[in-house]
């Protein structure tokens, strides 16, 4: 099994990939720097990678473009985090 490249803030890019898989990215992270991971996140994302972004916490869900939830295996919501915003 081949290990997954980890990018850190501050780390140089060795690789380029299309999709970026972060499970709870912030998960352990004090405020400063979840900020600093979701702020690169967002950094890679306009340098036009996509990022899948898993977590169980709404205010870090808030951060991306759009959101999927799903709750006892079914997908609830399907749309812009404008739109998941408003219904929370």
């Amino acid at each position: 099994m081949c290990p997954l490249p980890v990018a850190r803030p501050g780390q140089f890019k060795v690789m380029d990939p299309a999709i970026i898989l972060a499970d709870e990215p912030t998960g352990a992270l004090d405020s400063r720097t979840s900020r600093e991971v979701l702020n690169f996140l967002k950094q890679i994302n306009e340098e036009g990678n996509t990022i899948v972004m898993i977590t169980h916490d709404n205010s870090i869900a808030l951060e991306a473009k759009r959101v999927i939830r799903i709750a006892d295996g079914h997908k609830i919501f399907d749309g812009d985090v404008k739109d998941y915003a408003a219904i929370l």
